[in-house]
């Protein structure tokens, strides 16, 4: 999925004035590409500013020099804020779809076990009753998954790997950001 940042900015409003790109995304300070939104609101990344490569930053307007001039500053007092507000036009929307997955040689698969759409399993891949495996998903070679094993979309799982029952990879981190009201979002 792609935004303009205009749109972007105007979905958590942040004044923007500066040239419309697309965005495809969100990531870290070091690790955000020149089609990526990233976030700043701890000094204890002040070293990451003059180097990242993040098309844009949400950013208090004190620190908004130390951008690198490939990165355009959205000025927010509430930056984490904004960044959980950017977050859910980026997230991942989930179907109860199915498709019979790519399946490699030498796996035993209970008929129990459920799919989402394109999924890849390697060779000698076990996956035993009541798994689910979400969109977007490989397992490779030789990796048993024990009953009830949940794996979310977008999950890569190595090869002979043992995930024990009931185990949920792959699932959103636990997090919330204060308005300046103490409200959580």
């Amino acid at each position: 999925m792609m935004y303009k940042l205009s749109h972007i900015a105007q979905a958590i409003q942040v004044d923007f004035d500066g040239i419309d790109i697309d965005i495809e995304g969100i990531h870290t300070l070091t690790e955000a590409s020149a089609s990526q939104l990233s976030f700043f609101n701890t000094e204890k990344y002040l070293d990451q500013l003059p180097h990242t490569k993040a098309a844009a930053v949400l950013i208090q307007a004190k620190y908004a020099h130390l951008l690198p001039q490939s990165s355009q500053a959205l000025i927010t007092d509430e930056p984490y804020l904004k960044l959980a507000l950017a977050s859910k036009l980026f997230a991942y929307k989930l179907e109860s779809k199915a498709e019979t997955p790519t399946v490699g040689n030498g796996c035993d698969i209970d008929s129990s076990v459920r799919f989402g759409k394109n999924v890849t399993l390697g060779d000698d891949v076990t996956l035993l009753a009541g798994c689910y495996v979400g969109d977007h998903v490989t397992i490779d070679s030789g990796t048993l998954l024990h009953p009830n094993v949940t794996v979310y979309h977008h999950t890569r799982i190595g090869k002979r790997c043992i995930i024990h029952s009931g185990t949920v990879v792959g699932c959103d981190g636990y997090g919330f950001a204060h308005t300046k009201q103490g409200e959580h979002t």
